[in-house]
């Protein structure tokens, strides 16, 4: 069913949008430069935003002036938290973040730092949590968003970074 998303509930969705993007954030937390801050959690069980349930960003890079090259970063138990290349100080091609467990957290495409075609992005347990599209860093196209246990709960459509549409889903992964 089609969803009548009230000016609440697009609000929210775009703030949580927003947080999703959480690779591409400007500093949440940079612990390279031993900036300490709390990471955000959002909870909602608003109608039209996913996912439901708990969204930690903590693992954000400044958005441009990183060395050219191979960038890795690693938690302080040695894991490593993110791994992705540099082109002219901004992020280029795949970058891939993970969860402190080891597990990925999220996969983002990058053309000159910005954020642009497919992203996927995983809960803790390696479950997918959302699977998104992007052009020139807005939200894009059919995002699918899943539960813990992967069931498809919500497609929304998006047009360059405004929610379109917003259908509720009740699917098991086949």
């Amino acid at each position: 069913m089609k969803a009548n998303l009230s000016r609440k509930q697009i609000m929210i969705g775009l703030m949580v949008a927003a947080l999703m993007v959480s690779c591409g954030a400007d500093e949440v937390e940079d612990t390279v430069q031993d900036k300490k801050q709390e990471p955000l959690i959002v909870e909602t069980d608003e109608p039209g935003i996913q996912p439901k349930g708990d969204i930690t960003i903590s693992n954000t890079l400044p958005k441009e002036g990183l060395p050219d090259g191979s960038f890795k970063k690693n938690y302080p138990n040695g894991n490593v938290q993110v791994e992705g290349f540099v082109v002219n100080g901004k992020r280029s091609g795949l970058w891939v973040y993970y969860h402190p467990n080891g597990n990925k957290q999220s996969e983002n495409n990058y053309i000159n730092g910005e954020l642009d075609g497919k992203t996927v992005v995983y809960y803790p347990s390696g479950q997918i949590m959302y699977i998104g599209y992007y052009t020139n860093g807005s939200s894009d196209g059919q995002w699918l968003y899943f539960d813990k246990e992967g069931t498809l709960t919500q497609e929304v459509v998006y047009q360059n970074g405004e929610v379109v549409s917003v259908v509720e889903k009740n699917e098991k992964p086949s």
